[in-house]
This record gives C-alpha cells, structure tokens and sequence, in this order.
C-alpha cells in the first residue's frame, strides 16, 4: 500500500494538535506496557474485535493488529487518530483493515454501525485514559458505560499513572538528566524535556505542564512546545470500588506491568476486571 500524506489536524483547538505530529518521539510508553495488554489478549482468549478506548496516535492498536486483532481504535483527539491514520497507511493491507478509527468521548462510547451495539470480549484503556477525570463520581460513571459494553466474561485491562507530587507540596518540577536528550531530526537534533506540576489534594488532581525544548544541530535553541493537562490520581482503593461500583469483578491489580504489588499512595495501577457470564 502506498505511503499516506501526512495526517492533519481538523480540530483547531485540540489540545493535542500541536503536539500529535511529535508525540511518539517525546513520550514513550511505560516499559513493557504493550506487551502487558498482548499478553492478556492471549490469556484470556481473546477472539473478536477489541475496543481500545484512548488508542492516540496508536502504538499499542497497530501491535494489536498485527498480532490478528481487529480493533476499534477510539480516541477524543482527530489529530493523534489523524497519525494512526497516517501509520495505517503503512501497514500492510490486510493489517491496516483490522482497524477502525472513531472520534468520540470515553464517558460515552457512542459507535458507528456495525458495532453501534457490539459489547466486546476485550476493552483496552491504555496509557492511563481513564485518568482524564475530575472526580471519582466521573470515574464510576465512564466504567460503568465501559461495563455496558462488555460482553459477559469479557475483560477491561487498564492502566492508571501514579502522582509524584503526593511525596511533595504544591509545585514540583521534574526536569529529565541531559542522557535523555532524544535523536530527533535534522531540523531536531535533540531534545530536553521537563514537567512541572501542581497536585489539589482536595480534588486528587494534578495540573501538570510538559515543556519540550528542541535544538538544532549545532546545539542552538530552534522550537519550544509547551503541554499543560490535567489527570486526576486514583488510589488501589478507589479503583477497585469503582470497578465493583460497575459491576466488574477485580482479577488482577498491580503495581507495574511487571505484576508488582500496588503501592498504597501515589504510584502506578495495572488492572484486569472482568464483566460476570
């Protein structure tokens, strides 16, 4: 198949627009992320199509397909779907026609014909999605429509990031080590990175911006990219009553993608529950 334009955005005030062309090369996946979601897919016998709600620019969505998934790749965001779009392009054909790209809303999980009324042996919320709320109350009601649209015995796999700003008071900045510069471009030689954040312990939320300062290849300054958004921290507890508030059933929590166990404040979750047959 030949290769596609390059994506752009439709949607001018996206928050992604800016940064959905470079996402991939300034922020990588959690280690072994991927590979979690595969290995799930195989354990529990995943056979028909897969919602992966969150998919963005579709790291984990073209690895699924690849392995023989079809896959609903769901997302808030025209731009990062607009880069899926562009890798889909690349694929081979009969990779590339396993995945369906649909613009909506998480809290909805509104979709076209055919599967307006599919419920789904798999739903896939990577990279923390589940996150992009403002309240527990929201969490409860964007799982209980994901419950709705799993099928009986059908499996949601999620993963939730962790808050450093629970060890610390009001703003932090992280600022990545001088090693982390990344290969870039021509144009983009490098690039240092850093987050500053603001934690709400009455709220659970943290405001956080990631500033992106790329230079040129002599070391000079050429572009900055700045990217505020808000997540909301979920504790062990309060993920797992809001998985049984939807009337899924907990079979893994973990800390990692590892396994490891959940730490009690502040750190990552991994998570497989189950809709009851």
């Amino acid at each position: 198949m030949p290769d596609a334009p390059a994506p752009t955005p439709s949607i001018p005030h996206d928050q992604y627009e800016a940064l959905a062309p470079l996402y991939d090369l300034l922020i990588p996946d959690p280690p072994g992320m991927n590979a979690f979601y595969l290995d799930a897919a195989a354990r529990f016998g995943v056979r028909g199509p897969i919602l992966e709600v969150g998919a963005g620019t579709g790291r984990l969505t073209v690895e699924l397909a690849a392995a023989g998934h079809e896959v609903i790749a769901f997302d808030l965001s025209r731009p990062m779907l607009g880069v899926l779009d562009h890798k889909r392009g690349r694929m081979p054909a009969e990779q590339a026609a396993r995945i369906h790209l649909v613009v909506g809303d998480q809290a909805e999980l509104e979709l076209p014909a055919p599967h307006a009324r599919a419920r789904f042996e798999m739903i896939a919320s990577p990279g923390g999605t589940l996150q992009h709320v403002t309240s527990i109350d929201e969490l409860d009601h964007i799982l209980l429509t994901h419950a709705r649209r799993l099928a009986p015995g059908g499996i949601l796999v999620a993963d939730l990031a962790g808050t450093p700003v629970l060890q610390r008071e009001g703003r932090y900045q992280e600022r990545y080590p001088d090693s982390s510069l990344a290969k870039l471009s021509a144009r983009w030689t490098t690039v240092e990175s850093w987050n500053e954040s603001i934690f709400d312990p009455t709220t659970g939320t943290t405001e956080t911006t990631c500033y992106f300062h790329m230079r040129g290849p002599a070391g000079e300054p050429t572009d900055e990219l700045a990217f505020p958004f808000r997540y909301t921290y979920v504790s062990p507890q309060d993920l797992r009553g809001s998985l049984e508030r939807a009337g899924l059933e907990v079979l893994e929590l973990h800390g990692d993608f590892r396994g490891a166990p959940p730490a009690e404040r502040g750190g990552d979750l991994v998570t497989i529950a189950r809709m009851p047959r």
